[in-house]
């Protein structure tokens, strides 16, 4: 990404009054328009609390920062992670440049994680996340079989980029007998096999031969084209397009998981968490205990880096902490 794309994208974020240090900090030290966009969101957290002070974050002394800090309203460890760099980075550089006048870096006697894990909601964080018998006790309730699918599948691990392996499912690619779904990507690469249970067949079965969608009582029924694949597109005139769009399969998931407040911080991305956790229950169910290496193989069965399998080990831990 060059500088002129850095540059409107932070033009576009809301970084309050005191805008231009940090716009000029994110624009100096990080080249990636997704690191930008997450730390320049961060800095939204601070907006409030520099208005009610006149003041910079850059000039806050210890006791505003950890006034402020014990207020950010978290329930990830990946966000304390981000916030405590964040705030490293930021307040080294802002010292550094002498924008605080004090020279004193209020961040070398703040420790953020350990503040932040203290006050963490983990009580919130455990309403990210669904057990299977609660899903399918959700999926049960939907009027639209083409919603419950749209819940269930992220469990099971079909998701993929923009929703793309949802969207892309056929029921040709159900393998009923095996209990298990094809999935056929669109770059050719070699089909994964993703194993399932009856449960889910039986859904998607039912969902490929739903032609009608009932909206609410005040705008009736839609029909559904039948465009070869499970989830359908409604019959419009202004419809272009013969597959169902990501927009379309998220609004979908919010609606069915929004009708309880329980389930209301649920998102595609925490459906597919839920899945993994449901299977690190199983493989602790069988062997007693859970390793690295559990953690490695539940991350790559759902598609995933095994790199990456520490954040997932985070995420669980701190959910079974909550219970």
């Amino acid at each position: 990404m060059n500088r002129i794309d850095g540059k409107s994208v932070l033009n576009n974020l809301e970084l309050g009054k005191f805008r231009e240090n940090k716009k000029t900090f994110l624009e100096d030290n990080y080249d990636n328009e997704k690191t930008q966009l997450t730390y320049g969101r961060l800095f939204k957290l601070f907006i409030d609390t520099e208005d009610a002070l006149n003041k910079e974050l850059a000039l806050f002394n210890r006791e505003e920062l950890l006034q402020v800090i014990g207020s950010i309203p978290t329930y990830s460890k990946r966000t304390i992670n981000t916030l405590d760099s964040l705030l490293t980075n930021y307040m080294a550089w802002a010292t550094q440049r002498g924008i605080n006048p004090t020279g004193v870096n209020p961040m070398q006697s703040v420790n953020v994680k350990d503040h932040l894990e203290k006050n963490i909601n983990t009580n919130l964080l455990s309403k990210r996340f669904v057990t299977k018998e609660d899903l399918y006790s959700i999926a049960s309730k939907c009027e639209n079989v083409q919603d419950a699918v749209c819940v269930l599948l992220p469990f099971y691990g079909v998701y993929g980029q923009n929703c793309s392996e949802i969207i892309n499912l056929k029921w040709e690619n159900v393998k009923e007998e095996q209990n298990e779904i094809h999935i056929i990507t669109e770059n050719d690469e070699e089909p994964r096999f993703v194993k399932v249970d009856k449960e889910l067949i039986e859904y998607l079965k039912k969902a490929d031969k739903e032609f009608i969608y009932h909206r609410d009582k005040a705008e009736g029924e839609m029909p559904l084209i039948d465009n070869g694949y499970i989830l359908k597109v409604p019959n419009r005139k202004n419809n272009t397009s013969d597959k169902i769009s990501p927009v379309t399969i998220r609004q979908r998931m919010q609606k069915v998981m929004s009708k309880s407040d329980k389930f209301k911080l649920v998102t595609m991305k925490s459906l597919v968490t839920s899945g993994k956790f449901h299977k690190l229950e199983e493989i602790k169910a069988e062997k007693g205990t859970l390793t690295d290496e559990d953690f490695r193989n539940v991350v790559e069965l759902f598609s995933g880096n095994k790199k990456s399998y520490f954040t997932l080990k985070e995420d669980y831990y701190f959910v079974n902490k909550a219970d």
